[in-house]
């Protein structure tokens, strides 16, 4: 007697190829390629797909609607703001319909805005969703219903690798798609500020032994003697094999005891960044920190916490 099909339900991990219209815009859709994999009942997609979902099994097929208020909510005219134009800096370019990511009202939010409207002197910001108010049509198809593993620890993995497979956020993690349009896709688990936690001195290592030989090796591969090097996420430990020797390394961190215990460090700031903005629409990526002002060989980012 061949098993009964496993039906959706919370808990499942569902495998799901779709496509998502607004309109006769295609929003997103997995045609070409992986499909995604997700836990239902868990709030990793929009509400409205996850309630169509309940009860249908692997191989079947639904399409559907899903209203604003199981998607990305409506329209709040009191998200418009219109911003002086020299907020911004003078030679950094805005155009009508670039989506923006800026700095939030703590110094470790970042907000999402699409440019609406571009004078001399203003510039008006949309600060809802971009799918805000819109209806979502979706096209799917169920590909594997199956119960959770049993979580297991994790390992340690050569990010230069795979960051060499993928455009760093659209780069895959065990195969699996980037989620950059479920309802949460952007919280972290905790969102208490991360300046609390920094506010003291944590003298602990935060990556074991393995990770460790990993990093050095990677810095080994990519540094060079007789390099200005400039380390983003600097702290009291960098890492760095002993036997290189730059002309200079800058540390850029969050708490100025611990770097003041890095001895190999020539120089280093706590200092936030002036602006941070990615657009999108062109992807690009466009970031200014003050401390960038000087010509360094070489600046990097190797594990952020």
């Amino acid at each position: 007697m061949e098993p009964k099909p496993i039906e959706i339900a919370d808990g499942m991990v569902v495998t799901l190829d779709y496509k998502m219209t607004a309109g006769d815009l295609v929003v997103d859709t997995t045609a070409e390629d992986d499909p995604i994999i997700f836990l239902q009942g868990h709030a990793k997609v929009i509400a409205g797909l996850e309630k169509a979902l309940y009860g249908l099994k692997a191989g079947e097929s639904k399409e559907f609607t899903v209203a604003p208020h199981n998607a990305y909510g409506f329209l709040d005219p009191e998200d418009i703001h219109e911003v002086p134009r020299e907020e911004f800096p003078e030679d950094f370019p805005i155009e009508q319909g670039m989506t923006l990511e800026l700095d939030g009202e703590e110094d470790e939010d970042l907000v999402m805005a699409t440019v609406l409207d571009v004078t001399a002197h203003t510039v008006t910001l949309d600060f809802n969703h971009p799918l805000a108010g819109k209806e979502l049509v979706f096209s799917s198809v169920i590909g594997k219903v199956a119960a959770k593993d049993t979580e297991r620890g994790g390992s340690s993995v050569d990010w230069m690798a795979e960051l060499a497979n993928g455009p760093g956020m659209q780069g895959r993690w065990q195969s699996h798609k980037t989620d950059f349009f479920s309802a949460d896709a952007f919280r972290r688990e905790d969102e208490t500020p991360d300046s609390r936690f920094y506010s003291e001195p944590r003298y602990v290592q935060h990556i074991d032994d393995t990770a460790i030989e990993i990093v050095k090796n990677t810095y080994d591969r990519f540094l060079k003697d007789d390099m200005d090097v400039l380390d983003l996420m600097s702290s009291w430990q960098s890492h760095i094999p002993s036997k290189l020797r730059f002309i200079k390394l800058t540390g850029l961190g969050l708490n100025g005891e611990e770097l003041d215990k890095n001895e190999i460090l020539d120089d280093h700031s706590t200092e936030t960044p002036s602006y941070y903005i990615c657009f999108f629409n062109s992807k690009m990526v466009h970031k200014t920190i003050d401390i960038i002002c000087e010509n360094f060989h070489s600046i990097f980012c190797i594990r952020s916490l």
